[in-house]
């Protein structure tokens, strides 16, 4: 039972300083707050000492190898907990756990060697919490320049890289994962006296995670200047709606000032069909005046900036020949900006209505279905096309990619006979107020 205890707190000890650190680069992305965060890791780490203490206990005779088979076990429930607990998806999480564990392993290896060098002490976590111990020494040094690390540079890139470039970029810290596990199992036979072993083993450290750094660091730069000049597009995007919406404004200004020109003509006929007491003739007046008068436009959704972006695409739709089917359920405010819904609705309805325009044959239409639920956002607009023009993504879909990205949703498109189909999803921030009542 002694063994037992004391494999299963070493173990605990050894591991529960690194989940922790997994957390830090996701914390602005958790779905919780920060106390129920905290109970969920001790939960883990109590079951984790229960399964590892229950597992030796009935099992002496497995040792290390059943201690190994027991702790790999439990990174699943481990990464399960940050799959609820944070609004990112798996990949991520990989990426952090990967590297996190190649880190924890190069200081298992520090460790091992203080142990029975300078210690001169068993390093098997079933004879003592020498080894954790040591463990928590070196953490002294290294565990406050990993929290820097993780969060001034890990932190930010989760935000920025998407899952795919994360995806990406997770083949170094595996590479470097499966390298330090299996340095870990046959160091011991390499034909080495301990001290070089150790600075073997530091030098391994070193380049494995120099090369993690450097690529992270190279594609987040990357990435950060392409979003510079995505929003640099962006903004010139922005200047011509603007453009576009202040032309409106002045033509609206001219028939105005036209209209209220002509109302003096219209009140001098009414007036001289009042003095013939002539009631039949200003009725038909009226009528034909009337008649002539532009109807009334019914807001297409609640959100001012939206509601006159996509109005002007319509006109240009109908004048195109586009039969409209527009359904936008979108209240006056959401939690993400107008500026970034007019960057999705404004692209996809330019390329809606500039589908139609080009088409040459068969039924032109525009269908567009948009709600917002709970903390959701979901944007479906198909439209006719060519079905002989080939679809090539342009730079309005980039805008509104670079969008999706920003609040970690989904663009998905497709063309499909004659018909191309865009939906959007997007997550939006849950608001601090309602994370503290959780």
């Amino acid at each position: 039972m002694q063994q037992a205890f004391y494999g299963a707190l070493g173990s605990v000890m050894a591991d529960v300083p690194w989940f922790i650190l997994c957390c830090v680069p996701l914390m602005p992305l958790r779905k919780i707050e920060k106390k129920t965060m905290a109970l969920r890791i001790s939960l883990l780490c109590a079951f984790w000492f229960t399964c590892l203490f229950l597992g030796l206990w009935q099992n002496p005779q497995g040792g290390m190898p059943l201690l190994g088979v027991i702790r790999t076990g439990m990174y699943f429930p481990m990464l399960w907990v940050f799959y609820i607990s944070f609004n990112v998806r798996i990949w991520k999480i990989l990426y952090i756990f990967l590297f996190e564990q190649a880190a924890a392993s190069q200081v298992n290896f520090a460790s091992f060697f203080i142990c029975e060098l300078v210690w001169e002490r068993s390093s098997s976590l079933l004879d003592g919490l020498w080894l954790p111990l040591c463990v928590w020494g070196i953490l002294v040094i290294v565990y406050p320049l990993m929290w820097v690390f993780f969060k001034r540079v890990i932190c930010p890139a989760m935000q920025i890289l998407s899952e795919k470039q994360v995806r990406t970029l997770i083949v170094v810290p595996f590479l470097f994962f499966i390298s330090t596990t299996v340095y870990g199992n046959i160091s011991h036979m390499l034909n080495m006296i301990m001290w070089q072993r150790l600075i073997f083993s530091i030098l391994f450290a070193l380049i494995g995670i120099g090369a993690y750094v450097v690529t992270l660091t190279t594609t987040l730069d990357i990435v950060k200047k392409g979003k510079l000049e995505m929003e640099m597009l962006t903004m010139e995007q922005q200047l011509e709606q603007q453009s576009q919406r202040f032309n409106q404004l002045q033509s609206s200004i001219e028939q105005t000032a036209n209209a209220r020109h002509d109302l003096r003509h219209h009140f001098a006929v009414i007036r001289d069909y009042t003095k013939e007491a002539d009631l039949a003739g200003l009725q038909a007046y009226l009528d034909e005046y009337l008649s002539y008068q532009p109807k009334e436009e019914a807001p297409v959704c609640e959100n001012f900036a939206v509601d006159v972006l996509v109005r002007n695409y319509l006109h240009q739709a109908r004048d195109a020949g586009a039969e409209l089917d527009i359904k936008i359920g979108l209240p006056r405010k959401i939690a993400v900006p107008d500026s970034q819904l007019c960057i999705i609705f404004g692209n996809l309805f330019e390329n809606a209505v500039q589908a139609c325009q080009r088409q040459t044959e068969g039924k032109k239409f525009i269908r567009v279905r948009c709600v917002t639920e709970e903390y959701q956002f979901i944007l479906t607009v198909d439209n006719s096309m060519d079905t002989q023009t080939k679809f090539q993504p342009g730079i309005g879909l980039s805008s509104v990619q670079a969008v999706v990205d920003k609040y970690n949703g989904a663009l998905v498109t497709e063309v499909k006979d004659g018909i191309f189909q865009a939906s959007v999803m997007l997550f939006m921030p849950v608001p601090e107020s309602e994370l503290a009542e959780a």
